[in-house]
Parts: structure tokens; sequence; C-alpha cells
């Protein structure tokens, strides 16, 4: 069975840890890592995913382009069979954001520390929520 977190409660639907990772080296930065980090997060905690496997959408914009929102970057989707669990790595600024929600449990730390041993990166800010 999977480790609570300390403020899951036994009668939510489910949770969702939020992990913002800086610092990744710049040659993690590719579709290939973003799938394989889908399905090895998955097989992590324990989830079963959608047969289709990862869903990716990459973009790429001039680093001199006016404004602060810079759209660099893969994007990724992998459907468990209890939610999702999404990513999107942003090259240009060398950061990773990852959400992995589920109505089944899961242990929220497991997530935490195979995503920044996968990425290589700094978590530098992460939240976990109760979905009631």
């Amino acid at each position: 069975m999977a480790k609570m977190h300390e403020n899951q409660d036994k009668e939510s639907y489910g949770q969702e840890i939020i992990i913002d990772l800086e610092d990744v080296p710049d040659e993690m930065f590719n579709e290939e890592n973003v799938k394989k980090f889908l399905l090895a997060l998955c097989d992590e905690i324990k989830m079963k995913h959608d047969t289709r496997g990862p869903i990716t959408w990459g973009t790429h914009s001039d680093e001199n382009e006016p404004g602060p929102i810079k759209s660099d970057g893969i994007s990724g989707v992998l459907f468990i069979e209890t939610s999702s669990i999404t990513i999107h790595a942003i090259d240009l600024l060398n950061k990773i954001f990852v959400n992995c929600f589920s109505c089944a449990p899961f242990d929220s730390f497991a997530v935490i520390t195979f995503t920044r041993d996968f990425w290589n990166g700094k978590v530098v800010n992460h939240k976990y929520i109760t979905r009631i």
C-alpha cells in the first residue's frame, strides 16, 4: 500500500503533488526523456497507464521573442487508470514542472524523489493537495 502524505485524509477523493525543478541539465530536454519519465514514474508509483502511452507536444520559439513567456519546451501527459501525470519541460529556463494526480493513493514523497533524481535537477517548490 502507498504511504499516505501527512495531510491526506482517508476519506478524500484523491491527491495531487505539484513539483517545480530548476537547474536541469540541458541534455535532459528532449521528447524521449519526457516519455521515459512519464512511463517510469507511473511504474514507480505502481499505477496502470493507458495503452496509448505518453502524449507529447513540443514547440520552439525565438529566445529573443518579446515578452516574459517563452514557449520553448516539451509538454507531456500520461493518462493513468485513476487520472494523469503531466509535465512541462522548459529548456530555455532549465526548469521542469510536474503534476501527478490520482484517485488512488500513492507515495507523494517517492514522486518528489524520483522526479528530482530522474531529471538531475533541484526541487525548488512542491505542493501537496488533497482532493475532496
